[in-house]
């Protein structure tokens, strides 16, 4: 008999993590560590393919403080001129700090890969503070607003580039959830 089966204990994970509620965006009242995902039912057109389809726009974690990560989640949300906080739900598991990535990473795998944690278009998770040589995101291009955006190098990626590589990713997304669906 196996004690320790890490992909048993990943995918029960992963599928508690499921079993959470959704809440309302806002920071849990805890200092621990834990995942998070953040789920869009706004009216964005170049949300709609995923919009009540119960898949995360976005999946992270924090090692220490879930609070604080999610607070500076809100306050991307918030300063954006395009998105508002009441059109996310998030989902909160909290988690000893040695299982946040990788159970962050069993998420965004089960996922495959929800659009602002692709390698192509970060910028939504992480430090609000402005670095020097920081270049503007590609979140930041869609979702004007955050200050470091507005201070900083707007360099990157052409914003027509950008939108055709979006409407790709949320056709395959469509298809991927028409073949889950026919498959139940």
């Amino acid at each position: 008999m196996e004690i320790y089966n890490p992909e048993a204990m990943r995918w029960n994970t992963s599928t508690a993590f499921l079993h959470q509620p959704l809440l309302d965006m806002t920071p849990p009242e805890v200092k621990s560590g834990g995942v998070y995902a953040l789920y869009y039912s706004g009216d964005l057109e170049k949300y709609e393919s995923i919009r009540g389809m119960g898949v995360p726009i976005y999946v992270g974690h924090s090692k220490n403080d879930i609070s604080r990560r999610v607070w500076m989640g809100c306050k991307h949300v918030d300063d954006a001129d395009n998105l508002n906080r009441q059109d996310f739900k998030l989902r909160v598991l909290l988690l000893p700090s040695e299982f946040t990535s990788m159970i962050k990473d069993v998420l965004i795998e089960r996922f495959h890969q929800p659009f602002w944690n692709r390698p192509e278009y970060k910028g939504f998770g992480g430090d609000c503070s402005p670095r020097v040589g920081w270049q503007a995101t590609n979140w930041d291009k869609h979702h004007s607003g955050r200050q470091r955006a507005l201070e900083y190098n707007r360099t990157g990626e052409d914003q027509t580039l950008f939108e055709a590589k979006m409407a790709d990713r949320f056709l395959q997304e469509e298809e991927r959830l028409s073949l889950l669906g026919s498959s139940g």
